[in-house]
């Protein structure tokens, strides 16, 4: 795990939108997601979501 001040004022100056996109990870082929990869992902970030507001 890479610690240190640059890491840390990286995420400090986030957004916790860009939080949450940096711990999910999809891959599909093409250039455009199609319908099913985008409802995955939207699920997955709302349950994400979900998951960082309890812990807060």
């Amino acid at each position: 795990m890479i610690r240190g001040r640059i890491p840390d004022s990286i995420l400090a100056n986030m957004s916790l939108e860009e939080k949450t996109g940096q711990m999910m990870i999809m891959e599909f082929h093409g250039t455009t997601p199609s319908s099913d990869i985008k409802m995955l992902i939207q699920k997955y970030a709302r349950q994400l979501l979900a998951k960082l507001f309890r812990l807060t």
